[in-house]
């Protein structure tokens, strides 16, 4: 039951179009699920390599939001 609540969870991200910084924690509620059983088939580089891409994944909004501030400055989104 854990691994399938954790699947659908990282699954339910990718059904919609629109990703946005907020469907993040959708992706670590999964994760989070997923890691006792993770953790008992994958090797410790194995893991670190999926926390690793799974920060810069996470990251990148991020990275892209604080480039426009700069840029553009905090102003009114319409």
């Amino acid at each position: 039951m854990r691994e399938a609540l954790g699947l659908a969870a990282l699954a339910a991200p990718f059904i919609s179009p629109y990703a946005y910084d907020y469907d993040l924690t959708i992706f670590g509620i999964g994760l989070a699920l997923l890691m006792p059983a993770l953790a008992a088939r994958a090797s410790r580089a194995e893991l670190i390599r999926l926390t690793v891409l799974s920060a810069i994944a996470s990251g990148t909004g991020m990275a892209t939001n604080t480039q426009h501030e700069l840029v553009f400055g905090r102003g009114p989104v319409d």
